[in-house]
């Protein structure tokens, strides 16, 4: 009750267009943290402000060109939030609207990125197909460009995982032995471990268990310093 008749006043009052702009701007620089990777940290925080964050982007988009740049960095900054709790139909809409949208100063930058990740990522659970695969592979030409490479360890992962789906082996294979070679840049005992298993497995299904067995014994080795 409170609400609808603070809504009504701020209608009475011309202000409600402002306060919407203001609180969108507020909710799309409060989840811009979520956007920096793809793995979202204090998730909780982001969760209890999803409400908001689906009230801004629909403001913000029902704009049209006059609220674009703020309706972009909604999308961007929600993508990852939207991914870690599996809303994936309302990940792939607003991935798909910002994209639509985009303009020629945000194309083949980070923003792009995100965007065709999270499209990429929510088509491969909810329809899969050759437009999951051409965001993913947008996403991760990207993030090598952009130098982003924890997104490029999550874009070959999710690759990986579609040829999987797809029974294309071979490529999977080709993804961990490319996820391998950008842990080696990251130095760090985590992305050891994760590339370690990625390869493990791709061997494992193209019939080399050999090499599959040296692999899931350095996953273990380096799952002992990692988180």
């Amino acid at each position: 009750t409170i609400r609808a008749y603070a809504l009504d006043k701020l209608a009475e009052s011309g202000e409600a267009e402002e306060m919407a702009h203001r609180h969108a701007v507020f909710f799309r620089d409060l989840f811009a943290r979520a956007a920096e990777g793809p793995f979202v940290d204090f998730l909780p925080r982001y969760v209890r402000d999803l409400d908001n964050m689906r009230a801004a982007l629909g403001w913000a988009f029902s704009r049209g060109t006059e609220k674009v740049d703020i309706a972009i960095g909604l999308a961007v900054a929600a993508g990852p939030v939207l991914l870690a709790t599996f809303m994936l139909p309302e990940c792939h809409r607003w991935s798909e609207q910002a994209l639509l949208v985009l303009n020629n100063n945000r194309r083949g930058t980070a923003d792009e990125m995100r965007l065709q990740a999270s499209l990429g990522y929510s088509l491969m659970y909810t329809r899969g197909g050759d437009a999951a695969q051409a965001a993913l592979d947008r996403a991760l030409a990207l993030a090598e460009h952009c130098g982003e490479v924890l997104y490029q360890i999550w874009l070959l992962g999710a690759l990986n995982i579609l040829y999987f789906r797809n029974g294309n082996c071979r490529m999977a294979l080709q993804c961990a032995r490319r996820n391998s070679a950008v842990a080696k840049v990251i130095g760090d005992p985590a992305a050891f471990a994760s590339a370690h298993f990625m390869l493990a497995t791709a061997l494992y299904l193209v019939g080399d268990l050999d090499g599959s067995r040296m692999e899931f014994e350095a996953t273990l080795q380096n799952r002992s310093h990692a988180r």
